[in-house]
């Protein structure tokens, strides 16, 4: 019997150290797949900082041209109207002289009688070369 009973123990102790053990390669493999898992978040933080640096840099070349693009519509904007300005200045110191020119004729019955007579006489005339107004 006392054999027997030193068989139960041995047996009751086995089984003891099997559970235990099965517990242990549980938390083994509990403790890997964290492992695993803690090294996925970190290779998706990786990437997850690169992505955000290169939106960052995205960001701020998109911004650069902007600004470029800006500047140039500004700049050609200024050309254009000083274009336009310098051309209605242009019309108008034309025009000016022209209408001085008229008034002159207006004026003075002489003159205008000199400026309606023959083309032939007018090239030849002093008075209807200088109506002629000056260019800019």
């Amino acid at each position: 019997m006392r054999y027997r009973k030193q068989v139960e123990e041995m047996q009751r102790a086995f089984n003891k150290t099997i559970i235990k053990l099965q517990n242990t390669s549980r938390m083994a493999e509990e403790q890997f797949s964290d492992q695993r898992q803690t090294d996925s978040i970190q290779s998706l933080q990786v990437q997850l900082e690169n992505v955000t640096s290169s939106s960052s840099i995205c960001q701020s070349r998109e911004s650069t041209a902007a600004r470029c693009l800006t500047d140039r519509s500004r700049y050609s904007a200024v050309v254009c109207f000083s274009g336009v300005l310098l051309g209605l200045l242009i019309c108008v110191n034309y025009w000016s002289d022209i209408r001085e020119v008229l008034l002159v004729v207006h004026r003075d019955p002489a003159v205008s009688t000199e400026m309606n007579c023959c083309p032939e006489d007018a090239e030849t005339s002093d008075t209807a070369v200088a109506l002629v107004p000056p260019h800019a």
